[in-house]
């Protein structure tokens, strides 16, 4: 009976391992990310947060048997969590949170790019796309504002030659101007030696990612060709075709060489540089090439009712332009606007594109016939006003397509967003917290949600009231109070309508708890027969026993025990 007993409860403790290692695996597999759930829900935290769940295994298995009468106390899941997560002070999660404890609370900081280990190469790449950018952006500004003052300059010398003032005035004029041209070509030199230091700290920096990115996925870097083409453009005007227009036998051979002067035109096209710099411009260049289609269709709408109005308006005058009786004057007025097809589709593309269409419609209306005033009423209402304006809806709706796509404004955006949310929390919690210990409990939480402006507050963050005092019980690990880190964490999960990703989250984690219940089930189910077979055959081998006793001995049992010389012992 002993060793049945000893099997028994080997068994037993198998049975304790099985299920511990059971709960185990499901506790890790529900750990691997923190979760706050809804109602009749336990607190989860990180891995780092279980411990040996033997005490579950132990509370199930001195349980309640079946015959007992008191009621069967529920398996916990709090032996499975050690603790909940370590309170810090306010301050101390503020400034994790990078948020000055003040009244304000401060301004939160920016946090752009990775905080993680990085190698001095990703540090300088990162530079090179950040502080420098904006750095060169100011060069490229700087030196538009030098160019624009450097073409009123050759605009006042032109205006010299024209006027041809007095011979000393002149000369005193063209040495002062002579002076001011070399001062903005010294600037222009100044600025081809920036420009060339750029492009080969780039070229050092992205190696081959500056004319073809693979790891982005951006592909050919259009911007950076055209920015290499126009600083070689510039060095050829400033150090090559300068020096040979300069030489007057050269012009004189070579007359297709004044041609070459016209490249200088192409410095204009350095400001377009400042487009990539400049987050509000970029998306204004990526809505006009996102919208060539458009745009190519909607100009082709327009000018067909251009040409169709015009050619209306170009018959209907006809007769007015030949009848001599009227006033040579206005017949050639009339015919300077609408004389031709071509005349009358320009001034209709004027009508309608201008603005000024009174303009153009009051000489036929006071000078021809009073019903060319239908005409332009039916095509203004319905060009100027209807078409105009659907045209500019649908660039609008590619402008905020393009925004809504561009990577680097929604990560900004949601950055600022989230600063400015975890920020009006930070407030809120300082509220709260009224004897400033770091943590609030449910007195303090109740005490400010009885303020109207708290929750006027919370509402304004998409949190209704209701939902915050869950929030304080699904966050409270049993001692009554959370902290600041609990709290911006719960509160940004909160936040919003649930989302289909949450709501799969939910059913994935649903349906591993069933998985493992049922495994769960099965095992203790094969225990409990296993048990039940145990104790049943336990039961019965006394009973066999007490018969053997019972019973006289038989002839062969007597001359064996007599061979043997010792006695047969029966031990209960």
């Amino acid at each position: 009976m002993e060793l049945l007993l000893e099997e028994h409860r080997n068994l037993i403790a198998r049975a304790s391992d099985a299920l511990r290692r059971a709960l185990q695996e499901g506790s890790k597999d529900l750990a691997e990310k923190p979760t706050v759930r809804s109602e009749e829900t336990f607190y989860m935290g990180t891995e780092e947060d279980f411990e040996k769940p033997s005490d579950a295994a132990d509370a199930y298995a001195s349980r309640p048997t079946e015959d007992s009468d008191s009621p069967k106390p529920k398996v916990p899941f709090e032996p499975m969590v050690s603790e909940a997560p370590s309170r810090r002070s306010l301050n101390e999660s503020l400034a994790a949170a990078n948020i000055r404890p003040s009244k304000s609370l401060g301004k939160l900081k920016k946090q752009a790019g990775h905080t993680g280990r990085r190698d001095c190469g990703s540090r300088v790449r990162a530079f090179v796309r950040g502080p420098f950018d904006l750095m060169m952006g100011l060069v490229i500004s700087i030196n538009a504002v030098v160019m624009f003052l450097q073409t009123m300059e050759e605009g006042a010398r032109a205006w010299q030659f024209l006027v041809s003032e007095e011979q000393a005035g002149a000369v005193h004029t063209e040495i002062a101007s002579l002076s001011i041209s070399s001062a903005f070509n010294a600037a222009e030199y100044v600025f081809i030696v920036i420009y060339t230091f750029e492009f080969v700290i780039r070229l050092g920096v992205l190696s081959g990612g500056f004319f073809y990115d693979g790891e982005t996925g951006e592909g050919i870097q259009w911007s950076n060709m055209f920015d290499a083409l126009i600083l070689f453009i510039g060095i050829a005007d400033l150090f090559i075709l300068r020096n040979l227009t300069d030489d007057g036998s050269f012009m004189e051979t070579v007359p297709m060489a004044k041609m070459l002067r016209f490249i200088k035109v192409t410095r204009a096209l350095r400001l377009f540089r400042v487009v990539k710099l400049f987050r509000q411009l970029r998306i204004l260049t990526y809505t006009i090439l996102a919208s060539v289609g458009a745009l190519f269709w909607s100009m082709m709408l327009l000018l067909l009712l251009n040409a169709v109005g015009g050619m209306v308006l170009s018959q209907a005058l006809q007769s007015y332009i030949l009848d001599t009786e009227q006033p040579h004057g206005d017949r050639q007025l009339v015919f300077k606007l609408f004389g031709d097809s071509a005349r009358a589709m320009y001034t209709m593309f004027e009508v309608t594109h201008s603005g000024c269409w009174p303009n153009y419609a009051r000489p036929l209306i006071d000078g021809v016939s009073p019903w060319f005033a239908c005409f332009f009423m039916i095509y203004v209402a319905l060009v100027v006003f209807a078409i105009i304006r659907i045209i500019s809806a649908i660039f609008l709706k590619e402008t905020l397509h393009v925004a809504s796509n561009d990577a680097v404004m929604v990560v900004q955006e949601r950055m600022r967003e989230r600063a400015e949310f975890q920020r009006k929390l930070a407030e809120f919690f300082q509220e709260a917290d009224a004897d400033g210990s770091g943590c609030v409990s449910r007195d303090e939480f109740e005490i400010i949600l009885q303020d109207k402006h708290a929750a006027s507050f919370l509402d304004s963050l998409d949190l209704q009231a209701s939902d915050a005092h869950r929030l304080f019980d699904l966050l409270d690990d049993g001692s009554g109070q959370v902290t600041y880190d609990v709290f911006i964490k719960g509160c940004m999960r909160l936040k919003g309508q649930a989302r289909s990703q949450d709501v799969i989250s939910i059913l994935y984690d649903q349906e591993k708890i069933m998985k493992k219940c049922h495994e769960m089930s099965a095992s203790l189910g094969s225990v409990e027969r296993t048990l039940r077979t145990l104790v049943a055959s336990a039961k019965a081998e006394p009973d066999a026993k007490r018969g053997r006793l019972a019973a006289p001995p038989s002839k062969d049992d007597a001359l064996s025990a007599s061979e043997d010389g010792s006695n047969t012992r029966f031990t209960v």
